[in-house]
């Protein structure tokens, strides 16, 4: 097994065919994620650990396997990888990026807005309705009075 600290926060594992058959390793394990795959993991991140100033044990790990015809590569990530944030945002620059969050902020801000005249529209026209509520209510108790008085009851 070869492990190769890229960057302070990447570490690449190789391991051949013949050390994967030695360790009896299947590449079926890693779609399984049982205690043979944890086992393998915990013992890898003790080697790690042991050869390369890469802490596996702090903070969160992002872990890629790749399987070819000669073995196995393992990347481990810690934190954010920054070497792909260009691909994943477009290769935009900082200034670009940060003027997408201020345009975002300020669309959040209106719609937060829109939301309070949502609500105070809302409530007015609960008030309206209560208001037609209680008039119809006392209208029609004046109706009936007054139809009751000119039946004689």
């Amino acid at each position: 097994m070869k492990i190769e600290q890229i960057s302070e926060n990447k570490v690449r594992v190789s391991i051949t065919n013949a050390e994967m058959t030695e360790m009896n390793i299947r590449p079926e394990m890693f779609a399984a994620g049982g205690k043979e795959l944890n086992t393998f993991l915990f013992n890898i991140m003790d080697e790690i650990s042991k050869q390369t100033d890469f802490d596996p044990y702090f903070g969160s790990l992002t872990m890629e396997a790749i399987h070819d015809t000669d073995g196995m590569s393992i990347m481990i990530s810690k934190g954010i990888d920054t070497s792909r944030l260009g691909d994943q945002t477009g290769s935009k620059s900082v200034g670009d990026e940060i003027d997408e969050l201020k345009t975002l902020a300020g669309i959040l801000s209106k719609l937060s807005a829109i939301a309070d005249v949502k609500d105070k529209a809302e409530i007015r026209f609960q008030v309206f309705l209560q208001f037609l509520e209680k008039n119809l209510r006392d209208s029609r108790g004046t109706v009936l009075q007054k139809s009751a008085e000119k039946l004689n009851l």
